[in-house]
């Protein structure tokens, strides 16, 4: 049987948000290549979900997670280990929702959304580093909005809408991942350079997003900006003379289309 070498410890990580954006990226290229990992991510990420649905969740200790990914590691190999680990995972989850002895304050709600939204830009800005040097970024090639919508939507599992950006020109797009989820990523050429417009599910989005739109503080020679536009969220990545000339255009073209919708 065929295995592979990253550590449960490393997708565990991800999944909980844990990783540095330079680890972050390296296993999100692995998961777009590697079946078995990507499996492991999605099954910790049912757990997850199904634990926040049933319950208040306690930040877990971080030894109690030690002694799970280590017992974990331990264990013997084939399709039992699998189920041995996740089992252990959802035990840890769920004892984490009783622990007593945990007393330490939790954070306060503008300290969480704060580290959140920096975690979500620097990912973002990772990535659209990353396939300004990728010579193969663009898988499909197209200028028309709405086919390459139909053609992305297939990819992401989730209704894409692609927004024409005056004073942009649509070079094509290709699928990603993001925070363990798939997501549609768009190319545009404006002001000389390459801008990259992210399509995320709204109800997967790793952080909250209010209507209307914000950016976020510059990372180096880049900003992030944020719209919400129905059941999805837009990105849009670039330096900030890109992102300050565009963002206007990116919002008459979301509510062009929001007026266009049947009510």
């Amino acid at each position: 049987m065929t295995t592979c070498a990253v550590p449960f410890d490393r997708l565990n990580a991800y999944v909980d948000g844990e990783l540095l954006a330079g680890d972050e990226l390296e296993v999100r290229r692995h998961l777009d290549v590697c079946a078995i990992c990507a499996a492991r991510v999605e099954s910790l990420l049912a757990v997850k979900d199904a634990v926040a649905a049933s319950a208040e969740l306690r930040p877990v200790p971080h030894t109690l997670r030690e002694r799970l990914a280590a017992h974990a590691s331990a264990s013997g190999r084939g399709r039992g280990v699998r189920v041995a680990r996740m089992g252990l995972l959802a035990a840890g989850a769920l004892l984490a929702v009783v622990i007593a002895g945990d007393r330490r304050e939790p954070q306060p709600a503008s300290s969480v959304r704060a580290h959140g939204t920096n975690h979500v830009a620097e990912a973002l800005v990772a990535d659209h580093l990353h396939f300004l040097q990728e010579p193969s970024a663009v898988e499909i090639g197209s200028n028309d909005p709405d086919r390459l919508a139909a053609a992305l939507g297939e990819q992401v599992g989730f209704p894409v809408a692609i927004p024409r950006l005056k004073g942009a020109t649509l070079l094509g797009g290709r699928r990603c991942s993001l925070w363990g989820q798939k997501v549609a990523l768009t190319f545009y050429e404006a002001h000389g350079k390459r801008l990259s417009l992210f399509i995320v599910d709204r109800a997967r989005f790793p952080s909250p997003v209010a209507q209307g739109s914000r950016c976020t503080a510059a990372i180096g020679d880049y900003r992030v900006c944020l719209l919400p536009a129905g059941e999805t969220v837009l990105a849009m990545v670039g330096d900030g003379e890109q992102t300050a000339a565009m963002l206007g255009a990116l919002e008459d073209a979301v509510g062009a289309r929001a007026r266009s919708e049947p009510q």
